[in-house]
This record gives structure tokens, sequence and C-alpha cells, in this order.
């Protein structure tokens, strides 16, 4: 979090992940909705919520970001179960 304890746009990450991982945010953690490239999916999530909106969903606005993933593409490989 940036001083203002908003979203600090200087440490912003992605990353890119295949049908057999599973994504953990770390609580109080800023990210935004998961999205899909190239195809349509099932996303199935799970979430505690305390009941109290500021802790249960804060939202900011923030400028826009491009981010590049081919490298994170470019390594990804489909696991087999």
């Amino acid at each position: 979090n940036g001083p203002d304890d908003k979203p600090d746009l200087k440490t912003i990450r992605a990353f890119a992940a295949n049908s057999t991982q599973g994504i953990n945010y770390k609580a109080n953690s800023w990210h935004s909705p998961m999205v899909t490239i190239g195809q349509r999916v099932n996303f199935m999530v799970l979430v505690w919520e305390n009941g109290v909106a500021l802790q249960d969903c804060e939202e900011a606005p923030i400028s826009p970001v491009v981010v590049d993933l081919t490298p994170s593409f470019k390594n990804l490989r489909e696991s087999k179960l």
C-alpha cells in the first residue's frame, strides 16, 4: 500500500496461471478481479466476509495500467491431472 493506504502503482504485478492452479491473495492486498485472455472460463471464488463494508470490499480508482504478460505466457504450460 502507498502512504495513503491506497494501491501503490509502482509496485503493481501481474501473473498468468493455468487451469490447474489456484490463486490466493494475502489479506489486505489490493487486487483486480481475475480475467481470462483468449477464451471464456468459469471461476470458483471462496471469500470470507465479516459484514463490515470497508473491510469486506473497498474500491479504489486507479489510472489505466498496461501489463505485458508475454513472458508469463511463454512459460505457461497446461498440466495434466
